[in-house]
């Protein structure tokens, strides 16, 4: 009988095992989810939003979107991108906003990971986001967006035991 792998300790976090990885922006979510014990991306997907959409439907669609891959996947934690650079901290607390309800609606705890951090675990920390497209494309043979290539390198960037911060 093989040894059993042992799961993917991040130091900063109890024991992560499946996760759903977020990037989020203004007019598309791309999401990724890892088997963390495995290092296996096992599955991504990306929706843009209508332009007519409020706020509060931008919320309850990427909880939707979250809750139906945490329970495909019986996942144990999302993460998100921390959000950065906005004109304003309304912006920012918007963007705060939409992880709260995707943190109430898939009653899972939710970690950010700083675009830095991540960014330097895999791509390099001053890469475009058409190096991370290029980047996904020859690690992972999959043609992707850049919000799914980013939530695809926020998984792998996790999986590595970057710096996570609990956020709900």
């Amino acid at each position: 009988m093989g040894k059993k792998e042992k799961p993917v300790l991040n130091r900063y976090t109890e024991e992560l095992a499946t996760v759903v990885c977020i990037d989020q922006s203004y007019t598309h979510a791309g999401f990724s989810v890892w088997d963390l014990n495995t290092a296996t991306l096992l599955n991504f997907t990306q929706f843009g939003y209508e332009k007519t959409w409020t706020n509060k439907d931008k919320r309850i669609a990427q909880g939707a979107a979250a809750l139906s891959l945490a329970s495909m996947f019986e996942c144990n934690a999302v993460i998100v991108e921390e959000p950065r650079m906005f004109p304003s901290a309304q912006t920012k607390a918007r963007l705060h906003e939409i992880v709260a309800t995707v943190s109430n609606m898939v009653e899972l705890p939710v970690y950010m990971v700083n675009t830095t951090t991540w960014k330097a675990a895999t791509v390099g920390h001053r890469a475009s986001k058409a190096e991370t497209v290029q980047y996904v494309l020859e690690h992972f043979n999959v043609t992707a967006d850049d919000d799914v290539a980013d939530a695809i390198c926020i998984g792998e960037a996790v999986g590595k035991g970057v710096k996570i911060k609990r956020f709900f």
